[in-house]
């Protein structure tokens, strides 16, 4: 309802279909640059990384990482009826801070 009260021109449309953490980052950046307020997005975008090294050395810290082969095996489903599989950018997340290999690794 806000959208319908904006005059011609005064909307923008952003199309977000981040497929990695990566990307997910640089969606932070590019909302926040849209706002006008790009500083926040890198901000944002730096807060993010800083807690990921963190979560990622304490994982480390705990031996749940091990050597490729001797990764615990995750299946992630976004649901179960029909079977949907995570994607995007679960699989990196999932692997780079559980220590497990997800479905779509085990090939």
């Amino acid at each position: 309802k806000v959208s319908c009260r904006l005059p011609p021109n005064q909307c923008q449309v952003l199309s977000l279909e981040p497929e990695s953490l990566e990307e997910v980052t640089e969606t932070f950046v590019r909302i926040a640059d849209a706002c006008g307020v790009p500083e926040r997005g890198e901000e944002l975008r730096r807060s993010f990384w800083e807690g990921a090294e963190r979560v990622l050395l304490a994982t480390k810290k705990s031996g749940i990482v091990k050597t490729k082969e001797a990764l615990p095996k995750l299946l992630f489903l976004e649901w179960v009826d029909p079977p949907f599989n995570g994607g995007h950018w679960i699989p990196d997340m999932v692997e780079k801070w559980s220590g497990c290999r997800t479905a779509t690794s085990w090939v």
